[in-house]
């Protein structure tokens, strides 16, 4: 049995699915726990429940503390639910400050004053509002699905507030800048892909992502489809972007036009003169060598 969600009310949801047999009375055991949200999350939910439970973790909350916990989650939700950006934020958060700080706690003992504890350590040890707010969100969403797997009772990080910061003001160029800017790219092999960042507003990973597939040049048109990230462990990594409204499609000008017409002749050219050291991934902007740039240098 893959498991069963079933409507118990207006966005809530009881989920059910089969354990291993009990050696006791031979008899299969179940799981049942409720989900409060739609039926997608229940089924996200489920899911999670059933990947823990395919993988050996059969999750017995009172000899469980936040470190296996925290190491389940992330394998048994997060790996399955987030991008690969988001689970490599997460697991750097869940290994250099939630498990060192409170990971021997027994998870049903865990209190809003550990969680309260937990961001004092960390500010007084140098990190900044605005990361210890990023770790307080990430166990937070990690005791809600332990909340909703009926590990414990309620979520005591949703007691506690996280510290407050002053976000930074965005800082824009001014029209001289812009043109001050544009001018010293001129014969640089990055004119053109600076010149689409300031007049289309894309972000330097989507740039950085595009294909030469992506570019009708006839039209005038640029689809927006992927960014390119770095990941920990797994260097450069093209995925979709975060939202649906991420992928978009972007009218060029008669100007952008003719500079990627330009520039496409210029990197024919250079490929040729490469020859096989070319690594071709059909990228619009890359290395000499056809690799790919990094994000955010």
């Amino acid at each position: 049995m893959q498991g069963h969600i079933r409507e118990r009310g207006k966005d809530v949801w009881e989920v059910s699915y089969e354990l291993s047999f009990d050696p006791k009375t031979g008899r299969r055991r179940r799981r049942s726990f409720t989900v409060h949200g739609s039926r997608k999350e229940a089924q996200r939910a489920l899911t999670a429940a059933l990947h823990q439970r395919d993988t050996g973790f059969e999750i017995l909350p009172g000899r469980m503390n936040i470190s296996q916990f925290l190491q389940r989650w992330l394998s048994g939700y997060a790996e399955i639910n987030v991008a690969a950006s988001t689970l490599a934020r997460y697991r750097v958060a869940v290994n250099k400050h939630l498990i060192p700080h409170m990971g021997n706690l027994q998870l049903t003992a865990v209190r809003p004053v550990h969680i309260q504890q937990l961001q004092s350590v960390c500010l007084k040890e140098g990190l900044s509002p605005r990361t210890v707010v990023q770790h307080h969100r990430i166990i937070a969403e990690a005791l809600k699905h332990a909340v909703r797997w009926q590990l414990i009772p309620s979520n005591p990080a949703a007691a506690i507030s996280p510290p407050r910061f002053e976000a930074r003001d965005m800082q824009f160029l001014s029209q001289a800048q812009l043109h001050e800017l544009l001018t010293a790219a001129q014969g640089s092999f990055l004119r053109t892909l600076i010149y689409l960042a300031v007049h289309t507003g894309a972000r330097s990973g989507e740039l950085l992502a595009i294909r030469w597939s992506d570019v009708d040049l006839h039209t005038g048109r640029l689809s927006i489809v992927r960014t390119a990230q770095r990941i920990p462990g797994e260097g450069i990594v093209f995925s979709s972007p975060k939202t649906h409204r991420s992928r978009r499609p972007v009218t060029l000008s008669a100007e952008a036009v003719g500079l990627l017409r330009e520039h496409r002749a210029m990197q024919n050219t250079h490929r040729l003169a490469m020859g096989p050291a070319f690594e071709d991934h059909d990228l619009v902007f890359c290395q000499p060598t056809g690799r790919p740039y990094e994000p955010g240098q």
